[in-house]
């Protein structure tokens, strides 16, 4: 198997969310379904001031953000950044705020000479190539007493919607993906989340688990759901487009795996959303 090499992984990330990132806003993050409600909570636990001065990391076409810039008051500052230039457009088309600001930015390459009292962040530590000194570096861009929320999805058997496709891409294609690489469950579980935050040297640590559902509607529909909106499906579909075989392999045995979700032929997922606060004493 290949190994993981980190700037290609980055490369091919900022691809692929550049390639998908209407797709994912319009089916999924727009729509404030499934995980996304998860985006109230961190709104709520994070106690935004008007006067706050918050980065947005990874703020994608702007989900989260949105509802943030509803909170901050004139006084304040938001920045969201992000690594796809599309997803940003779609941001900016919709946020116009005099006091909200999108830079095109990777946070594991972050600088500001602004200090934060708020970092807030959804769906994206999870695919950090080094998510603790990435942190770390965020932390040291926070204010004193400043606070960082964050959500990442559960673990596999908690998000079956990821891993009902994927485990089948891993099985017929091995060498798809590198060994080593990050995934949507890297930071899956509380114990590993914990961790990773206290090396980057957050005190005062608190996880919560979120359980939400989310119904792509039939299995074709949940098939279509996945390929269209995942950025990691981007890369999938590059390869296997031209191997009907192997993606019919892939779909039926993904199908049978998602049997256990299906009810009068549609489909419900669980969906687990581990959400942290922890702050820069």
């Amino acid at each position: 198997m290949t190994e993981f090499e980190p700037i290609s992984f980055k490369l091919k990330t900022i691809s692929n969310w550049n390639t998908v990132a209407n797709k994912y806003h319009n089916n999924w993050a727009e729509s404030e379904s499934g995980p996304f409600a998860a985006s109230e909570k961190l709104i709520n636990i994070s106690n935004i001031q008007h006067s706050d001065i918050i980065l947005d990391i990874g703020c994608g076409t702007g989900a989260l953000t949105k509802k943030i810039s509803k909170k901050i008051g004139i006084n304040g500052k938001l920045i969201g950044i992000d690594i796809s230039r599309k997803a940003l457009s779609i941001a900016k088309s919709e946020i116009k705020y005099c006091n909200v600001e999108f830079i095109e930015m990777d946070a594991e390459n972050i600088y500001f000479a602004t200090k934060f009292s708020k970092v807030l962040s959804q769906f994206v530590v999870m695919f950090f190539t080094n998510p603790i000194k990435s942190l770390n570096s965020i932390r040291e861009l926070m204010a004193k007493d400043g606070i960082l929320v964050l959500a990442v999805h559960g673990s596999p058997e908690n998000v079956p919607y990821f891993s009902c496709i994927m485990k089948n891409i891993i099985k017929f294609i091995p060498d798809l993906i590198p060994i080593g690489s990050p995934s949507v469950y890297s930071l899956g579980y509380s114990h590993k989340l914990r961790d990773t935050l206290t090396k980057a040297g957050f005190s005062n640590i608190q996880i919560e688990k979120y359980q939400f559902s989310y119904s792509p509607g039939t299995f074709e529909q949940y098939w279509q759901d996945y390929m269209e909106c995942s950025a990691t499906a981007n890369s999938i579909k590059e390869t296997i487009k031209k191997d009907n075989e192997i993606i019919a392999k892939i779909k039926s045995e993904s199908e049978k795996d998602a049997l256990p979700f299906i009810r009068n032929n549609k489909i419900t997922f669980p969906w687990e959303v581990l959400i942290a606060s922890a702050y820069n004493y």
